[in-house]
């Protein structure tokens, strides 16, 4: 839900150049979180390209099933484990599906 919800976060600032920041939300597992978090479009952007890259709160990591693979002072970037990649390609909303 946090994906696509900052799909249309991203989509509304249409003149958010590359290395200024903006709120997105939390992308983690728990549904209710939506929590800010503070990220560079060019950052937002970098993420979004691979369907298996969220950005999270630190701390909001659903151990077992995805990785961090990136710590910024705002926000961490996870990757999800590739047992669940076929359903994780399915929900993003930048997807051809």
């Amino acid at each position: 839900m946090g994906r696509l919800a900052n799909e249309e976060i991203a989509r509304a600032a249409l003149n958010w150049p590359p290395e200024a920041e903006g709120l997105v939300r939390c992308e983690c597992g728990d549904d209710v979180c939506h929590e800010p978090l503070r990220v560079t479009h060019a950052a937002y952007d970098r993420v979004r390209a691979d369907p298996m890259l969220f950005l999270v709160r630190p701390g909001h990591v659903v151990i077992g099933a995805e990785d961090v693979v990136e710590r910024a002072e705002h926000y961490w970037v996870i990757r999800k484990h590739e047992d669940v990649r076929a359903r994780v390609e399915a929900s993003d909303p930048r997807s051809a599906h």
